[in-house]
């Protein structure tokens, strides 16, 4: 998962053939956020072939923590 806010902090996953992109763009949805990412992890297509990019606009509800700790799961 890759993570961009206004304080950027990138993380990817280096030598993966990459089949598809998931760009999510967010601001205090959290909740809804995570729902989405659990949602994206249960498909069928393998971890490994696709990226998600969260860009945060400086959410004040969590939203950020929630990003990074998503993150380093399943990074």
């Amino acid at each position: 998962m890759q993570v961009c806010t206004k304080n950027s902090a990138s993380l990817s996953i280096r030598g993966a053939v990459l089949r598809a992109s998931v760009t999510i763009a967010t601001w205090n949805r959290r909740e809804l956020l995570l729902q989405l990412v659990e949602a994206l992890a249960d498909q069928t297509m393998p971890a490994s072939e696709y990226e998600m990019i969260v860009c945060d606009s400086s959410s004040t509800d969590g939203t950020k923590d929630a990003i990074h700790d998503l993150a380093a799961h399943y990074h």
